[in-house]
């Protein structure tokens, strides 16, 4: 058995239904905020990065060393959502053959015309300026991100970070297992022998990242609310005693939990609900269910933010496709819809992902297991946020 083969029995099956890296980590959004604080351990004895790298490289069809030189921000064509168009220069391949330059097609941004921004909590955000390296496969004309914001290492120095799978190591040591997995592929490795000398050149003329502070994004305080609606336009409820009550049920329980954090000052409401059959910016918070397909991620989180970085809005949608649970015992491929609720509303108060897999906000939920209960790197990191 090859050693990636070996690897490959060690991973354990798990569902990403979310996504950033400390215990209070702020996820970033486009242009406005910077990465989180420099994460605080290496390599964190709580994961092990060639297991989660595996399944990523097995996906890429090209990983890139670069830089964000450009960030084209618009709204989608049905004026609901705002994605981007970001451009990368390309310092050299890691794995794959890549051309100068790259353009990477990502869901959020920033319009400064319009004063409007938002950040999709599972996609990779940018800044121009930003020292990168990505794991990328083909859409049409431009690249994606593989799985949206695991797929993406911000490039510090001597260090590579990676905020969504709350790993950081010497940017030597990551390449070195991106060679080790590449046999797990049918990409080449490109990796140049001088890429110690590509890199100090690289460092050499970099410029800052085009960002501010990424603890200014919150919503206004002092106590701090967030009203939403739910739309529970999904057949699976029928299957369960209770129907959608218990549905709605599981989604409020969920915005309880975090509201019942006696040291913090905010707080969920439910206000009845809505008509909406997908997410974009209405002006009112909504939970609602979309068919997404099963291979896409099973919940997600989308925040809006204006130009001082004010949250204004905010928005969950739910995978139909995928299987989903309400009874306290889902079984072995179905999700616990209580859980990853609780986790994609810590996502609406901007926090970002755990190293810890005990947390509500570790970046996975395995398929028939229940998290509905905050740990300490949950509520420390609402605490920093909204401190009463």
């Amino acid at each position: 058995m090859d050693g990636w083969q070996r690897l490959l029995c060690l991973v354990v099956f798990c569902l990403a239904y979310s996504l950033p890296v400390t215990a209070h980590t702020i996820a970033p959004p486009f242009e406005q905020l910077a990465p989180p604080a420099i994460i605080d351990h290496l390599d964190s004895p709580h994961v092990h990065a060639p297991l989660l790298l595996l399944p990523l490289v097995q996906a890429a069809e090209l990983v890139v060393r670069g830089r964000v030189s450009a960030i084209d921000s618009f709204w989608t064509t049905d004026h609901a959502l705002i994605e981007s168009r970001v451009t990368v220069d390309v310092a050299y391949a890691v794995l794959g053959k890549a051309p100068a330059r790259v353009t990477v097609h990502t869901s959020g941004g920033f319009l400064a015309a319009a004063g409007i921004g938002m950040i999709s909590m599972h996609a990779a955000t940018f800044a121009t300026g930003e020292e990168v390296l990505l794991m990328l496969r083909s859409q049409g004309a431009m690249w994606q991100v593989v799985d949206g914001a695991a797929g993406k290492f911000v490039i510090d120095g001597k260090l590579a970070i990676n905020q969504d799978l709350a790993v950081a190591q010497p940017l030597d040591r990551l390449l070195a297992e991106f060679r080790l997995l590449s046999t797990a592929t049918r990409l080449p490795v490109e990796l140049p022998t001088n890429w110690r000398q590509l890199e100090q050149h690289a460092l050499a003329i970099a410029k800052p990242a085009n960002v501010v502070q990424s603890s200014s994004c919150k919503w206004p305080i002092p106590h701090a609310r967030a009203n939403f609606a739910v739309n529970l336009n999904t057949a699976q409820a029928d299957r369960f005693a209770g129907g959608k009550r218990a549905f709605l049920r599981a989604i409020l329980n969920a915005a309880a939990t975090w509201g019942a954090v006696a040291q913090a000052d905010f707080s969920l409401a439910y206000i009845g609900s809505t008509a909406a059959t997908q997410t974009g910016y209405n002006g009112v918070n909504e939970v609602l269910f979309m068919h997404k397909g099963p291979t896409e991620r099973a919940a997600a989180a989308q925040v809006w933010y204006n130009a001082d970085c004010t949250i204004v809005e905010a928005d969950i949608w739910i995978n139909d496709d995928y299987v989903w649970n309400v009874s306290g015992a889902p079984g072995t491929e179905e999700v616990d819809l209580q859980s990853a609720l609780l986790h994609e509303f810590g996502h609406w108060l901007i926090l970002g992902h755990v190293a810890q897999p005990e947390a509500v906000m570790f970046a996975k939920l395995t398929a028939g297991t229940l998290k509905r209960d905050l740990q300490q790197p949950d509520l420390q990191g609402i605490d920093a946020l909204y401190p009463r």
